[in-house]
């Protein structure tokens, strides 16, 4: 398949990639949005990512990735990420990590990770972790898992209700 590279831009003009179904490849370039059947992101910011297949973030940073195919992370990081396949994050870091596959993560962290397996190993740090299988390898920490999570959601739910309350009856 052809690769479509972005040039070089001046911080000041972020630029949009359009989709056409070819594989992208961003390159030290600021971007809004990118679409596309696989994108690799080297050494670039990254607003958004939208894939049809594998995503590779490599020294780089994207607000939030939605991909159907696997997603790998290496010296980079993000806010939400969302994938079809396995993610793999290696020295960074994401806030929320939704996927239908596995989650690794190695030397980085994340806050939240949603997943059919979640492999913390040496160096990495996860808030909570979903899923029905969770390995922590020595070096590796997880703060809490769905038990965990879920307290910390009720918790959270009592309290934001209680203000609400609170706020309506001092109207």
């Amino acid at each position: 398949m052809p690769r479509t590279t972005t040039p070089a831009t001046d911080a000041t003009e972020p630029v949009a990639i359009e989709p056409n179904g070819d594989d992208r490849e961003v390159h030290q370039s600021l971007v809004g949005i990118v679409r596309g059947a696989g994108i690799t992101i080297d050494q670039a910011a990254v607003g958004g990512v939208i894939a049809q297949g594998d995503v590779s973030i490599s020294k780089a940073g994207a607000r939030t990735v939605v991909g159907a195919g696997n997603l790998r992370v290496e010296q980079g990081g993000g806010g939400r990420f969302i994938s079809g396949g396995d993610v793999s994050i290696k020295q960074g870091g994401a806030g929320t990590t939704m996927s239908l596959g596995s989650v690794t993560i190695q030397q980085g962290g994340a806050g939240l990770a949603v997943a059919r397996s979640v492999e913390m190993r040496e160096g990495s740090f996860l808030g909570f972790a979903i899923a029905p299988s969770v390995t922590v390898e020595p070096g590796g920490k997880v703060l809490g898992g769905p038990r965990e999570a879920a307290i910390v959601g009720a918790v959270a739910g009592a309290v934001i209700g209680l203000v609400v309350a609170v706020a309506r009856m001092r109207r």
